[in-house]
């Protein structure tokens, strides 16, 4: 027993840390201060609900229906990449594209056939995008602005007798 107890202390002076008395100590050096820097380029999905209103009119821009909802879900893609200039300016582009199940309808008014029903159906978006921002930190305040396109159809369906 008194054998093991003296391997134990001979073994954890050899580990232990030690330091002569005489010797100056050091201090840790500061930690680096946190550089940010929003270069560089992402992809991603996104995910989740849609919503919007829509309106048919006719050729004579007379309303068809009144206004109503269109929503449903929508699931797609993103890639974009941004340049952080010298200084505090990032620049970037961004580009989706997304699948949605989005629609709505309502029966048409008068003076059209009130027994009708037109509806709107989004089947895709997709959205080009240029990016312009002030970087502070881990902050990035930006506007974007772009194009968006979509597949939009209308169907108009008479009431089932």
């Amino acid at each position: 027993m008194k054998a093991l107890l003296l391997a134990t202390m001979a073994l954890a002076a050899l580990v232990a840390p030690t330091q002569a008395a005489d010797m100056p100590v050091k201090a840790a050096p500061p930690a680096a201060a946190a550089v940010y820097s929003w270069t560089g380029c992402y992809i991603g999905v996104a995910g989740g609900g849609a919503f919007g209103r829509s309106r048919h009119v006719s050729e004579d821009l007379e309303a068809i229906t009144n206004h109503f909802d269109v929503d449903g879900g929508i699931v797609g893609g993103v890639v974009g990449c941004n340049l952080h200039v010298p200084g505090s300016l990032v620049v970037g582009m961004e580009a989706d594209w997304s699948w949605t199940n989005k629609r709505g309808s309502a029966n048409d008014i008068d003076p059209f056939n009130t027994d009708f029903t037109s509806e709107t159906m989004e089947r895709w978006l997709a959205t080009l995008r240029g990016r312009i921002g002030w970087a502070n930190g881990p902050w990035l305040f930006y506007v974007t602005g772009g194009l968006a396109v979509a597949d939009v159809e209308i169907h108009v369906s008479a009431a089932q007798i």
